[in-house]
């Protein structure tokens, strides 16, 4: 069942950044230099910050900026350094995603910020701006195969205030 969601979630992002890429780009016969889509292994590593309230002990610091897997969890992916245009993928239980995808420069965002509505305790612009920053981002150049990446989960700047 795995496998046939990651068949059909790799299908749908080819299919869909190979039809963005092919309207944003001219057909020029200058510009022989364009290349298919190529299969990338890629894996997923994130860390955290502190979003607790209290000042929390130097060694609690220490762990969070340890990379862990980003094991069987979503996360969405684009072209733009913003929350337009997203496609969701999902990473196996080591991280991993085995996806098509052309040369270029590829932005991640986590869930939460894809779903996050600001709230009245905080500021507007400050949830739009946290929603819009990429978690990550990596580049697919000169026919790259294994890509890993380490994302950063941040603070929501839309819910609540801790305590």
């Amino acid at each position: 069942m795995i496998l046939k969601k990651t068949t059909l979630a790799t299908f749908i992002i080819t299919l869909l950044l190979s039809s963005c890429s092919s309207s944003k780009n001219s057909t020029s016969a200058s510009d022989n230099s364009q290349k298919t889509d190529e299969i990338i292994n890629l894996t997923i590593e994130y860390t955290s910050n502190y979003c607790g309230g209290a000042n929390p002990p130097d060694e609690l610091l220490e762990r969070l900026k340890i990379p862990k897997a980003y094991a069987n969890m979503d996360i969405y992916i684009s072209k733009e350094s913003n929350i337009n245009n997203v496609i969701k993928i999902t990473a196996d239980a080591n991280g991993k995603v085995t996806t098509s995808l052309s040369d270029g420069k590829y932005y991640l965002f986590m869930p939460e910020k894809i779903a996050a509505k600001s709230t009245n305790e905080r500021d507007e612009k400050g949830c739009i701006t946290w929603k819009n920053t990429p978690n990550g981002d990596f580049s697919i150049s000169n026919g790259s195969k294994e890509v890993v990446v380490t994302i950063k989960k941040t603070c929501d700047a839309c819910g609540p205030l801790r305590p």
